[in-house]
């Protein structure tokens, strides 16, 4: 399982268990559990944000760098 860390549009972690094999991959899953979770986004419609860098902190922990 790998914590996922996500400081835009908002403060958010989640976890998963998927290995992401692509940027894409990793938009699409966040875009789902942005509209699960029902995450603030005053500015743009899920569908606009992308994830742009993904950053290990450890084996278990991710930060991605969304960008919209």
């Amino acid at each position: 399982m790998k914590t996922i860390i996500i400081d835009y549009p908002t403060d958010f972690v989640f976890r998963t268990k998927i290995d992401f094999v692509s940027d894409e991959q990793r938009t699409e899953h966040l875009r789902k559990i942005l509209r699960k979770n029902n995450v603030p986004s005053p500015m743009h419609e899920y569908n606009d944000y992308v994830v742009e860098i993904v950053e290990d902190f450890d084996s278990d922990t991710q930060f991605w760098g969304i960008g919209s």
